[in-house]
């Protein structure tokens, strides 16, 4: 078919029947009618996605706003932590400085009663050698008659000896 034959094939009715004007003013009051409705379905597209992008911008702004005020909160924490820290390293360092300030004190103080106990264990030991001689001068006269005067004299002697044993005072009191 030519174009002459294609526009008398368009100029034919859906029956096969000639179109007429008032056919052809139908069908362009329902093109009209169509657009109309499809302008106004295209507008209320176009409000609904204005709504919608507003919607979503206001969304989105409390999701940021949300985002500055956990950032904000993060930092202050952090710089706490950094505080607190710092603070505790400071608290620390404090007590190591007395504890070792407290253990010195404890060693001179050790040392010194160490050193008093040393001179009197030596003292002790000066009066027991006294005491030992100034028995031995005292049993020495004494001349036992009997066995049994004997034996309680040779008893007391070794009672006197052991009670008066010098005492190593430096390993006893000295600083361990």
């Amino acid at each position: 078919m030519d174009n002459d034959g294609q526009s008398q094939a368009d100029a034919v009715g859906q029956t096969g029947a000639p179109v007429t004007a008032g056919d052809a003013v139908d069908v362009a009051s329902q093109l009209t009618g169509a657009l109309k409705s499809m302008t106004e379905q295209f507008s209320r597209l176009s409000r609904e996605t204005k709504a919608s992008q507003e919607k979503d911008r206001r969304k989105a702004e409390a999701a940021q706003k949300k985002d500055r005020r956990t950032v904000i909160a993060l930092v202050v924490s952090v710089a706490l932590d950094i505080l607190l820290s710092i603070a505790l390293i400071f608290t620390f360092v404090g007590q190591v400085h007395l504890n070792t300030a407290f253990r010195l004190g404890q060693q001179k103080q050790n040392a010194s009663q160490s050193a008093a106990l040393i001179k009197s264990c030596q003292a002790s030991n000066v009066n027991k050698a006294n005491d030992l001689k100034l028995w031995h001068y005292i049993t020495e006269g004494n001349h036992p008659k009997t066995a049994s005067q004997e034996l309680a004299l040779q008893y007391e002697q070794r009672l006197i000896t052991i009670r008066d044993q010098p005492i190593d005072c430096v390993t006893r009191y000295g600083v361990k």
